[in-house]
C-alpha cells in the first residue's frame, strides 16, 4: 500500500459526522500507554517468527519473512478509521506488534539480496501506515471527544480543543503526502467544532455546559456531594442561631474553587452566592456589638445604627438623590414570638421613592431586609409597632446605603420590586424609566419587573400593569431590537387606600369603594344566612335571587359613585402609559448590574453534574 493510496482511502471512508470513538491515547509508542494485548492467532505468529526467524537468521531467510510479514502487517491496519476508537486503535496495535518484529529483521547484509527493492518497499510502506497511523488515532481521539461532547449538547473543554489542534499541528508538520492530503479535511473539522461550541455556548448563555466524562462525572459527584453536606450543615447552624466557623467557610471555598475549574464554570455564581449569604449571616449575629460589620459584608456604606426603646419604633432616613437604601434588624434577646410591623412612611415624597423588599431565601439566610431607592434626595421615615414578650427587649438596627447602579449582584438578584402606589401616574413612570436595580428585564419583547421570585424567578408584571408568570428562559437583559407591549392599556387593578397609598385619586376611589362595600356587607350576610338555612328549594331560589339583585345593586352603586373617580385615574394612568411606551421604543434600559447573567448562571451552578 502506498502512502497516496492509503490516504485516499482514509479520505473517502472517513468523514466529519463519522468520527464517533472512544478510548485515550499518548502518542505513536502506545497511545492508550498499555501494551498492546495480541489475540491468540497473532501470539502464535509471534512464537513461530522466533522460533524460525531471528536476527540472526541467514540474511535469505529474513529477508523471506520481512517480506510476508509487512504484506500481513499491512492487511491487519485499519482501512477506515470510522469506526470506534477502540477497535481502530486494536487492530493498529497489532500491525504495530507485527512491524516491531518485522523492523528487527532489517539490516544492512540484506542490501544485495534479489528481491531485495521489492521487500523493501512493502515494509517502508507498512512502516509509513503505522506510523502515520499513529497520528491519525492521535487526531481522532481528540476530536472523538470533542464531537461526544456536542452530541449530548454540552460544550466541548477547552484543553480538548487544543489538543485537537496540537494533534492535527503534529500529524500535518510531520510531512508526507498523506499529511499534505489531509490537510483541508483537518482545517475544516477543527473549524467546524469551534462553530459548534460558540453555538453551544451562545443557546446557553452566559455560559454553556461543558461535557463531562465517565471518570470527571464520578469526581465530580463526590465534590458535588461536599458541597451539599456543607450546605446542610450551615442551614442547621442557621436555624439553631448559630454561627458558621471558619473552618466550615475555608472548606466550603476550596470546594467551590474544585468545582468550579474542574466540573462547572456557574459553580460559583450558586454556590459562592451561597457562601456570601452566609458569611453576611454570621455578620447580622454580631449586629449588637458590630453594626459595621453588616455593612461591610454587604459592601455597603453604614448610613446609621440605633436600637428601639420600648414598642414604637421611628426613625428618619436623609436619602440622597439616586441611591437605594435598606436596613436590617436583630433582637437583643430571641425567644422566637419576637415580630413587628414596620413600614416606610413617604408622606409627599411618594413620587420620590421605589420600595424593594430582598426576600428571605436559600441564598439569603441574613433575613428578609426592607428598603428603598430614590430618583431625588428626600427623607424617608421607618415607623411601626413591635411584638415581644415584657418591656425591656430591643430590636437593634442598621441602616446601609448603596449608589444606584454599586448594590451588589449577591443583594439585586433577590430584590423584589414593590408599588409605592399604583396610581400614581409619576411613580409607575419612574418605576418603567428608572427601575429598581436587579428588578427589570425583558420577557420575550416586553420590558417587565419583578414582585416575586422563586428558584425560577418568575412571577412578574407588565407596564400595563398585569402581573403573571414569565419564566427564567424568557427572561433577558439585552432590548429586543424591538420593543412589543401586548396591552393596549393600562389595565386597572385598584388602588391604595389611606395609610397605604398616598395619591389623593386613589385614597378617595378606595375610600368610596369602602364605604358601599360597609353598606352592602350586613344585606349579603343576611342573604347568605337565608341560603345557608333555607329548608325548602323555593326558598334556596329565592335567597339566591336576592345575592345576585345584591351584587347587581352593589356593582350599579359603584358605578355611579366611584366610576367618575376610577375613570379619572384609568385616564391618567392610560396617558403615562403610552408615555411609557413611546420612551421604550426609544430608549434601551441599560443595566448596570446585569442580573439576568447572573441568576441564570446560578440556575446551571445548582445543578447536580450531568
Amino acid at each position: 500500500m502506498n502512502q497516496k493510496r492509503f490516504g485516499l482511502c482514509f479520505l473517502l471512508s472517513f468523514g466529519l459526522t463519522g468520527l464517533i470513538f472512544s478510548g485515550s491515547a499518548q502518542g505513536a509508542r502506545s497511545l492508550d500507554g498499555r501494551k498492546p494485548v495480541l489475540q491468540e492467532n497473532h501470539k502464535a505468529e509471534g512464537k513461530l517468527l522466533a522460533a524460525e526467524v531471528t536476527a540472526d537468521s541467514p540474511p535469505k531467510k529474513r529477508l523471506g519473512k520481512i517480506n510476508s510479514l509487512s504484506q500481513w502487517g499491512a492487511r491487519k491496519l485499519p482501512t477506515s478509521y470510522r469506526r470506534k476508537y477502540d477497535k481502530a486503535f486494536e487492530k493498529w496495535s497489532k500491525a504495530k506488534e507485527v512491524y516491531e518484529q518485522t523492523k528487527v529483521l532489517m539490516g544492512p547484509d540484506l542490501k544485495g539480496l534479489p528481491n531485495y527493492e521489492g521487500t523493501e518497499k512493502r515494509y517502508l510502506e507498512f512502516k509509513n501506515g503505522v506510523e502515520q497511523g499513529a497520528f491519525q488515532l492521535e487526531c481522532l481521539k481528540h476530536h472523538q471527544m470533542v464531537e461526544q461532547a456536542h452530541k449530548n449538547k454540552r460544550v466541548a473543554r477547552i484543553e480538548w480543543m487544543e489538543a485537537l489542534d496540537k494533534a492535527v499541528s503534529a500529524f500535518v508538520g510531520q510531512g508526507g503526502d498523506l499529511a499534505k492530503y489531509e490537510k483541508a479535511f483537518w482545517k475544516k473539522a477543527i473549524e467546524e467544532a469551534k462553530k459548534e461550541n460558540e453555538k453551544l455556548i451562545a443557546a446557553h448563555a452566559p455560559k454553556a455546559k461543558v461535557f463531562l466524562s465517565k471518570k470527571d462525572l464520578e469526581e465530580a459527584h463526590g465534590v458535588f456531594s461536599k458541597l451539599v453536606k456543607t450546605r446542610g450543615d450551615m442551614q442547621k447552624l442557621a436555624k439553631d442561631n448559630q454561627a458558621i466557623p471558619q473552618e466550615m467557610f475555608d472548606r466550603f471555598t476550596k470546594d467551590i474553587s474544585t468545582f468550579q475549574q474542574k466540573y462547572n464554570e456557574n459553580a460559583q455564581a450558586y454556590w459562592g452566592g451561597l457562601k456570601t449569604g452566609y458569611e453576611i449571616y454570621n455578620a447580622t449575629l454580631e449586629l449588637v456589638q458590630k453594626p459595621e460589620g453588616v455593612a461591610k459584608a454587604l459592601q455597603a456604606k453604614m448610613i446609621f445604627s440605633g436600637k428601639t426603646k420600648g414598642k414604637k419604633v421611628k426613625f428618619v432616613v436623609k436619602a440622597k438623590a439616586n441611591w437605594c437604601y435598606a436596613t436590617l434588624g436583630r433582637w437583643e434577646s430571641i425567644s422566637g414570638s419576637e415580630d413587628s410591623d414596620l413600614k416606610w412612611k413617604y408622606g409627599k415624597s411618594y413620587s420620590k421613592v421605589q420600595e424593594f423588599r430582598v426576600r428571605k431565601k436559600e441564598q439569603v439566610p441574613w433575613g428578609t431586609a426592607s428598603g428603598f431607592c430614590t430618583t431625588k434626595a428626600t427623607k424617608v421615615t421607618r415607623k411601626g409597632t413591635l411584638k415581644f414578650s415584657g418591656s425591656t427587649n430591643k430590636l437593634h438596627y442598621v441602616v446601609v446605603g448603596w449608589p444606584r447602579e454599586k448594590v451588589p449582584m449577591f443583594v439585586a438578584a433577590h430584590i423584589n420590586a414593590i408599588m409605592v402606589d399604583p396610581c400614581d401616574p409619576k411613580g409607575w413612570y419612574t418605576l418603567w424609566t428608572n427601575p429598581v436595580p436587579g428588578t427589570f428585564a425583558y420577557s420575550d419583547n416586553e420590558p417587565v419587573l419583578w414582585t416575586f421570585r422563586d428558584d425560577n424567578h418568575k412571577e412578574a408584571f407588565t407596564a400595563a400593569g398585569i402581573n403573571g408568570l414569565s419564566g427564567l428562559a424568557r427572561m433577558k437583559s439585552k432590548a429586543p431590537e424591538k420593543r412589543a407591549f401586548k396591552k393596549a392599556e393600562w389595565v386597572f387593578r385598584g388602588c391604595y387606600p389611606k395609610g397605604v397609598g398616598y395619591d389623593s385619586q386613589g385614597i378617595k376611589y378606595e375610600t368610596c369603594m369602602r364605604k358601599i362595600a360597609n353598606q352592602f356587607i350586613p344585606k349579603f350576610n343576611a342573604a347568605n344566612k337565608a341560603r345557608d338555612n333555607a329548608r325548602t328549594q323555593q326558598a334556596r331560589k329565592r335567597a339566591e335571587k336576592k345575592l345576585t339583585s345584591l351584587r347587581f345593586a352593589k356593582s350599579a352603586k359603584e358605578k355611579k359613585k366611584c366610576g367618575p373617580t376610577r375613570n379619572k385615574i384609568t385616564k391618567r394612568m392610560n396617558k403615562v402609559y403610552s408615555k411609557i411606551v413611546d420612551w421604550h421604543a426609544k430608549n434601551e434600559i441599560k443595566l448596570d448590574i446585569d442580573v439576568m447573567q447572573y441568576v441564570q448562571a446560578q440556575k446551571e451552578g445548582k445543578g447536580r453534574p450531568e
